[in-house]
Order: C-alpha cells, then sequence, then structure tokens
C-alpha cells in the first residue's frame, strides 16, 4: 500500500467508524452555537446537510472513492472518484437521518389535543380510568388515550379534553 492508498484508506475507515459509533450510540450532539437554518431546514442539525453525520459521510465516500481508484487504476483519477463516491455517500446517509428523524417527529403533541372532542370507548367510571378515542389534530389520525373523569361516562359519549397530563386524558 502507497502513499496515496494509505491516505485514502485512514480518510475511508476512520470517519465511517466515527459515522458507525454515532448511528450505534444514538444522540451524540455536538453543538457549535449555529442555528442556521431556511424553512424546516436547519443546516447544523444532525439530519441537516451540515450536520457532523452527513460530513463524516461525505468524507469516509472521498476516501472509499479514492481508495478504489487507486487499486483499480480507474481513467478518471482518484480525486473525481472521490468526490462521485463522497457526494453518493453522503446523499444516502442524509436521507436516511431524515427518515429517521421524520420517524421521531410523529410523536403524538398531547398539547394540541386540549379542547378537542372525543369519544369514550371503554366506560370511564367516575374517577377511575377508562378510554377515549380522538383525532390528532397534526396527522389527522385516530388516537387512542386512557381518560379520566369526574363523573361517570359510558361507551360512546362524547368529551371534551380539558387536560393531558402524564399520558391521561382528563376529560369533561
Amino acid at each position: 500500500m502507497d502513499g496515496h492508498e494509505l491516505a485514502y484508506f485512514l480518510t475511508a475507515v476512520i470517519p465511517a467508524g466515527l459515522l458507525i459509533v454515532m448511528m450505534i450510540l444514538g444522540d451524540i450532539e455536538f453543538d457549535f452555537g449555529l442555528d442556521l437554518g431556511i424553512g424546516d431546514i436547519h443546516l447544523f442539525s444532525d439530519a441537516g446537510p451540515l450536520g457532523v453525520k452527513a460530513i463524516l459521510a461525505f468524507v469516509s465516500g472521498f476516501g472509499l472513492g479514492g481508495l478504489i481508484a487507486e487499486n483499480q487504476d480507474w481513467s478518471i483519477g482518484s480525486i473525481l472518484s472521490g468526490f462521485l463516491f463522497a457526494i453518493g455517500l453522503y446523499l444516502i446517509v442524509l436521507a436516511f437521518m431524515r427518515f429517521v428523524y421524520s420517524q421521531r417527529s410523529n410523536s403524538l403533541k398531547t398539547g394540541n389535543l386540549v379542547g378537542q372532542a372525543a369519544t369514550v370507548t371503554t366506560q370511564i367510571p367516575k374517577g377511575k380510568p377508562g378510554e377515549i378515542t380522538t383525532i390528532d389534530p397534526d396527522t389527522g389520525s385516530a388516537v387512542n388515550l386512557i381518560a379520566r373523569s369526574v363523573k361517570s361516562s359510558s361507551p360512546g359519549t362524547q368529551v371534551t379534553i380539558v387536560q393531558v397530563r402524564g399520558g391521561t386524558a382528563y376529560v369533561e
């Protein structure tokens, strides 16, 4: 392995190792004190185009592409190959990170449910838990919640959510 191949190898392996460790361990945050963004895209966030994981993928892709080009004697050159691989791996990791973070953001925002109408699905005895179904205003999907009320409510009764605390809806 000559000097160029070793440089490309290290450029591929070290960032890839860091990227794998970061993805396995989960949220390791690097706060640069910058909050730049355009609309919903935050440039330096984990799922942003300049996030640490995306940059590690780009650098690792550059090393991988350069190493392959050096070993295969590709005519396009190792630097151009490195950039092509870098862009490809960068886009794959960025798409994966956006998918992962979009799944996290689909969690229920209980504050939006206050004032919503709901239907009792399992009887709510006075002061004891029952169950209600309501529509999440953000997603439009049905949501089942444990509910409590100061008065007894039978299945099919329409109620209003007045508070959500600790995953339990308090209804009237």
